[in-house]
Parts: structure tokens; C-alpha cells; sequence
């Protein structure tokens, strides 16, 4: 009852055209309706404490959200003309990526682990969706459906409503629609099957199931594998966000004019910063995903799943003890991330806009040929 009075004193807000100041509203992407358990939110940064974090509370564009084994939390969507919802499931990690500089209003979900459900009503002219995993796209009108990430990286869209096309780096298509699904597992190709829809809740358990026997199998390989990415791509976000870091400064000052400050001056900004922006934007999607997806087999690890050797000098047991040690710190930087992306959304909208590498699903550097990645050397820490 809680749950339902709070969504109709929403939507009476809404027809009563009662609204945000602008500079908020533009940073509100949608509000919590419902809540259960742990739920964590990061923004610009910090972690927000628990008072922040209830059913009212105001959910910004890239804040990173993460719900625990018995976290669940529903979000009504703010900056949707029609009402749109989604609902967060246990152990899923993802955070908001909005772009309304110039043309339709774009609404993404950079979705790492996890299970998301979406309800998105029929959409105006001027509003798409968009959710993005590690290895595929999703785009929606208006529809009903779930995206589920499995432990080992596999993806599973399974739709009950209208349409969801889904693709591939590579440019592999299919449609998840009533009676019909569509999986992109770690190991191969983008497949679809027909599933009864009234068996579309079964069938994702099942297949749920199905690929963490498969990682429970091959554990030690996975790790091993998604330990090499970690590797590989650590000092170059680590390089990434120094060189965003030390352009901070410039981003703030735009942030400080909401602006109000001199068109040349802002161009001279955008000119600084969009190196620092465009190097982080190349290897940010695949970090946070190797980041993520390590998480989630750090908690199978210790459950005694993939135990052995990362490589000669390094064991599975020493390496997730450090990278454990480091995780919360790493959620702070790539929450800080996120802020300065946000920042620098803003110069591009205040400079005229256009065409934007922001707008790339895998982001600019490209996907590695398949799910999971090749080599390991170094330290990871």
C-alpha cells in the first residue's frame, strides 16, 4: 500500500507541473519508490549514507547503484514523458548515463552484474532507451522486459512486451519479443530461442542456473581470465583518471558558471579537457566491467569455487585478498569518474553540441574479440 500511494503522490506532482529547480531537475534521472534491503549508492565519489539512500530519495545521472544479496530497489524514471520504471534485482550493479545536449533525449543503463526488469511505456518522439552490457547493446521504445548477466559474463534478454533489438559490437542483431529470447553467452555467437511467454520467468531461472554450473565448472578459468583483464586494464584507467583528475579543475569552473560564463572561454575548456575525456571514455566500459564482473566471482571464490594458481607467483586466494582491499577505493574513483563525465556532458551541451564519442555503447576503444580475454602478466595491484 506504502508502495503505491508513494507512486500516485509521484505522478499527482507530476500533472500538477509541480518541478525541480532546472539545474537539479537536469541532474534527476528518477526516484525510488521501493527499497529492501542493502542498497548502495555512489555519487560524485562518496558513498551516500543510509538516510540518503530511502524510499523518496533521488536518484542522479551517474550515480552508481549496487544492491547486495538482499538488496532490491524499484525506480520510477523522472525524465520519462510516460512513466517508465525499472526494478533492481539482487546483485546487480549499474549506474545512469543521460544525454539530452541535442536531439532525443537518450537514457542509458551501463549495466555490469546482475538483473535489471524495465517497463517503459510507449515513448515520444523525442526519447530513446538504451541499456548496455558487456557484450551487448539493448534499445527500446516501449516495452517490458529483463536483461540478466550471469557470473561468467554471458547475457539474457527476455522480453513479455513489444520489442527489444539487441546487437553486438561486431554487429550482430536479433529481437527479444514475446516468444522469443535472446542469449549472448561468454563462449560464442548471439542466439535466440522460443519460449512460451508465460514461461519467460522459468525459463531465466533455469538459464540462470544452467550458466552458473558452467562457471562453477571452469571457475579457476574464469578468474584466471577475468584476473588477465584486470591486469591489463588497471594502469591504464588508473592513467586515464589522473589525466581527468588533473583537468578537475577547468570541469568545476563550468560547473561553478552553470552556464552563465563567456562562450570563448568554454571552448578554450572543451579544447583542454577532451583528451583527458576522450582516453578515459576509450577504456572506462571495459574496466568497469573486468572491475565488476570480478566482484561477483570474488563472492564464489570464498564460496571455494576457481581456487588455484592466477599465474607462477600469484594465488587465486592472494589476489582477490588484495583486490578486495582495494575495491572500495576503486568504487570511489570510478564514482568520481562519472561525476566528471557528467561535468563535461554539460560544456559539450553549453558549446553547441553535435555528434559525441559519449554516445559509442562500447565505448571508444572497442570490445576485446570475445567475452573472454587473452594473456596475463604483471602485478594487478
Amino acid at each position: 500500500m506504502r508502495k503505491k500511494t508513494l507512486l500516485k503522490y509521484f505522478f499527482t506532482l507530476t500533472m500538477l507541473g509541480i518541478v525541480l529547480s532546472p539545474l537539479f531537475a537536469e541532474q534527476v534521472v528518477g526516484e525510488i519508490v521501493y527499497i529492501e534491503g542493502r542498497v548502495d549508492v555512489f555519487r560524485d565519489g562518496r558513498q551516500l549514507g543510509r538516510g540518503r539512500v530511502d524510499i523518496g530519495s533521488f536518484i542522479e545521472e551517474y550515480d552508481m547503484v549496487e544492491t547486495g544479496e538482499d538488496g532490491y530497489v524499484e525506480i520510477v524514471l523522472s525524465n520519462s514523458s510516460s512513466g517508465s520504471e525499472v526494478r533492481v534485482l539482487p546483485g546487480t550493479s549499474f549506474y545512469f548515463d543521460l544525454d539530452d545536449v541535442e536531439g532525443p533525449k537518450k537514457t542509458e543503463f551501463a549495466m555490469m552484474t546482475g538483473s535489471m526488469a524495465f517497463r517503459v511505456k510507449k515513448l515520444s518522439g523525442n526519447e530513446e532507451y538504451r541499456v548496455r552490457t558487456e557484450s551487448v547493446a539493448m534499445g527500446v521504445r516501449g516495452t517490458n522486459f529483463q536483461v540478466t548477466v550471469a557470473p561468467e559474463g554471458s547475457v539474457l534478454t527476455v522480453c513479455d512486451e513489444g520489442a527489444v533489438e539487441c546487437t553486438t559490437e561486431e554487429g550482430e542483431q536479433a529481437l527479444s519479443k514475446p516468444g522469443q529470447v535472446v542469449e549472448k553467452s561468454s563462449e560464442g555467437a548471439m542466439q535466440t530461442e522460443q519460449v512460451d511467454p508465460a514461461e519467460l520467468e522459468d525459463y531465466r531461472r533455469n538459464w540462470l542456473e544452467s550458466r552458473e554450473e558452467v562457471f562453477k565448472r571452469g571457475a579457476h578459468i574464469f578468474i584466471k581470465a577475468y584476473g588477465a583483464r584486470y591486469v591489463k586494464l588497471r594502469p591504464r584507467f588508473l592513467q586515464a583518471y589522473s589525466e581527468l583528475r588533473r583537468v578537475e579543475s577547468l570541469l568545476r569552473e563550468v560547473e561553478r558558471q552553470q552556464g552563465s560564463g563567456n562562450l570563448g572561454r568554454l571552448f578554450q575548456i572543451k579544447t583542454k579537457v577532451s583528451p583527458a575525456v576522450v582516453k578515459m571514455r576509450s577504456i572506462l566500459p571495459l574496466f568497469e566491467n573486468a572491475f565488476f564482473r570480478l566482484t561477483v566471482l570474488a563472492e564464489y571464490h570464498e564460496m571455494g569455487y576457481g581456487e588455484g594458481m592466477i599465474d607462477s607467483s600469484t594465488s587465486s586466494t592472494e589476489f582477490f585478498g588484495q583486490f578486495n582491499n582495494f575495491s572500495y577505493e576503486m568504487r570511489q574513483r570510478l564514482s568520481h569518474t562519472y561525476y566528471l563525465l557528467r561535468l563535461f556532458q554539460k560544456l559539450h551541451g553549453l558549446t553547441g553540441g553535435g555528434p559525441s564519442f559519449m554516445d559509442a555503447p562500447f565505448g571508444g576503444g572497442g570490445m576485446p574479440e570475445s567475452n573472454m580475454p587473452e594473456g596475463f602478466g604483471g602485478s594487478p595491484f
